[in-house]
């Protein structure tokens, strides 16, 4: 796994940067897809889990977990977990916008609306992840932004044509809660790419994890100690089990390799296709109805990704 990149430039191309693209189907493209039905899966499996399990204890629970695994591989494969000089308070900053405050958003916000709403709302990241990085100086050509709002009129028009995922009411809260995840994870897909340069995935993930985590435990204290533990049973520690192995550990490593590849703009454009599988998993788990139109929609979402991948 290369630390540097030295393929032709990408969609979002920061100067004198090269990174790994093309318009023909690639291993990356094929991992992207698996983290798509990781985390698309994940939102029904949340919901079930987190009626057993306190929102803030589940987070800090699987990143607890997940941060002990990450950093064990990072020193089994990397040798070290040494900062480069002058990194240290990036890689806290990143560790605390991707790890602690966007997990606090996003586990006390799928708690207080639906699943459906979650993964509409997360999806609208790409859009973020374009403004920032088009802020710092990166490169990102009209025919990709293009794709990226073409998803995410797709995306729209899948939030108004779902009776059962529309946006407010009851859910107010928990859907502002979960647009600022979004924002944050879009600010931190942006803000990875030129750590990407001079660390390795794995490694870099095991960092932010590492800086990122014990914050997320000093706020979650409280939950921790009020938990009813005897109340879990085996579909609260599966789903947690899930969450910590492949949602956060695979799919995080995954990601980060997308971010590496082919550039942060087009990996985040991915994840316009996860709402498409969690509609459908919830539909199956949950028992949630899924609408023509939803169906429209789910297509437009994937010709806007085809046409960001285009965009070169």
């Amino acid at each position: 796994m290369s630390d540097s990149l030295s393929q032709p430039a990408g969609d979002l191309a920061p100067p004198r940067a090269q990174i790994a693209t093309g318009n023909r189907l690639t291993w990356v493209d094929a991992a992207m897809l698996l983290v798509v039905l990781i985390w698309g899966v994940n939102f029904a499996i949340l919901k079930v889990a987190l009626r057993e399990i306190d929102a803030l204890t589940f987070a800090a629970l699987r990143f607890g977990l997940a941060t002990a695994i990450m950093a064990g591989l990072a020193l089994a494969f990397e040798g070290s977990l040494r900062i480069q000089r002058g990194d240290f308070w990036k890689l806290l900053g990143l560790g605390l916008l991707g790890n602690g405050i966007y997990q606090i958003l996003f586990m006390s916000g799928i708690a207080r609306t639906t699943a459906g709403n979650t993964s509409l709302i997360l999806a609208t990241a790409p859009i973020f992840v374009a403004i920032l990085s088009a802020l710092m100086g990166y490169r990102l050509r009209p025919i990709a932004w293009a794709g990226i709002l073409l998803s995410f009129a797709g995306l729209a028009l899948i939030v108004v044509s779902g009776a059962g995922t529309q946006l407010g009411g009851d859910h107010l809260v928990g859907d502002a809660l979960v647009l600022l995840a979004a924002i944050c994870w879009g600010s931190y897909t942006a803000l990875l790419a030129p750590f990407l340069r001079r660390y390795s995935p794995l490694k870099l993930n095991a960092l932010t994890m590492l800086l990122g985590t014990p914050p997320l435990f000093l706020v979650a204290l409280p939950s921790l100690a009020q938990q009813s533990w005897t109340a879990v049973t085996w579909q609260g520690w599966g789903g947690l089990m899930f969450a910590v192995v492949l949602s956060v550990v695979v799919a995080y490593l995954i990601w980060n390799i997308g971010v590496q590849r082919v550039g942060s703009a087009r990996t985040a454009v991915y994840s316009n296709l996860v709402p498409v599988v969690a509609l459908v998993t919830a539909a199956i788990v949950l028992g949630e109805r899924i609408y023509p139109l939803q169906i429209v929609g789910a297509v437009i979402v994937v010709s806007g990704i085809v046409l960001t991948r285009r965009g070169r």
